[in-house]
């Protein structure tokens, strides 16, 4: 009976895995014909496989539920900043309020002067920090990301847990 259960986990799990590659690559693939691009032209965000020998998993296990949740939301790009309130038409510009023209992750991250000293001081700054890069920043420095940007995006859903990071920074 331990047997059968046992191969039934294993195949399942096998099955799985292999199922949400396959709509990652889709969503991968949908996203980039959606805005005429080549999947090696998306944003950092959107690229790597979906389970690369568990990485990922393994990355979500390290992660308390908001910060697992803000990580899937920072990957898809299906957070409350402008260009995803824009693209679900809760809003009429996906225009960051430093000017630039998309507020998406990257320029969150990257480029927004409005963020960039917070950005530096917080999460670059940081000594266990030790990357430019947004795949590295979503896999080995996944924590400390998450708990930057719970605490700082102002994103209403994690409002009620932004005091529990604090002591990261």
């Amino acid at each position: 009976m331990r047997f059968a259960r046992n191969a039934i986990k294993s195949v399942t799990t096998k099955a799985t895995v292999e199922n949400m590659k396959h709509l990652w690559n889709d969503y991968q693939r949908n996203f980039a014909t959606e805005r005429g691009k080549r999947i090696d032209e998306l944003d950092v965000a959107r690229l790597g496989g979906w389970c690369d020998s568990r990485d990922i998993l393994m990355v979500h296990k390290r992660l308390t539920r908001a910060q697992s949740t803000m990580l899937i939301q920072l990957r898809s790009q299906n957070i409350g900043l402008q260009a995803y309130l824009e693209r679900i038409a809760k809003v009429d510009s996906s225009q960051c309020g430093c000017g630039a023209a998309v507020q998406d992750v990257d320029h969150i991250f990257f480029h927004c002067p409005l963020l960039a000293e917070v950005v530096e001081a917080q999460l670059y700054g940081h000594p266990a920090v030790q990357c430019r890069n947004m795949y590295r920043l979503m896999t080995e420095f996944a924590s400390h990301l998450t708990a930057f940007a719970i605490i700082n995006l102002g994103l209403e859903q994690f409002e009620p847990v932004v005091d529990d990071y604090d002591i990261l920074f």
